[in-house]
């Protein structure tokens, strides 16, 4: 937490254990249009910000990344090559996911219930 301070960057405690929660807790905070959800471990490439404002100006509400891994594991591969799909099991949070601020209130955030693949059901909704 003190690096995101050092940082100059905003940390919203959410005192509710679970992801869906805690997510929905930070969007409740965000003060810009898109929203983006990016996993501790997960890096998002360089161009993050300019391919996602692209994407939003070019009508889409709601998008995500193909996972990379570092690892060259045969199952990680695989894992990676699914994420190209458009399949409800290839929508995991390692691909980050970005939405606007206004589709993801219409949706009503995050399904808080669910206790995994909150990331699944928020991009099947959205779509």
């Amino acid at each position: 937490m003190q690096a995101a301070k050092n940082l100059n960057v905003k940390v919203v405690r959410c005192p509710c254990k679970g992801r869906a929660i805690q997510m929905n807790c930070g969007a409740a905070e965000a003060v810009y249009d898109i929203l983006y959800f990016v996993h501790a471990d997960s890096i998002p490439p360089r161009s993050f910000c300019a391919d996602i404002i692209a994407t939003v100006n070019t009508g889409y509400e709601f998008g995500r990344y193909r996972t990379r891994f570092e690892g060259k594991k045969w199952f990680l591969r695989l894992n990676a090559f699914f994420t190209r799909l458009d399949w409800f099991m290839c929508y995991g949070g390692d691909q980050t996911l970005f939405i606007t601020k206004s589709l993801f209130g219409k949706l009503n955030g995050y399904q808080e219930s669910l206790l995994i693949m909150e990331e699944n059901d928020l991009v099947e909704r959205a779509k």
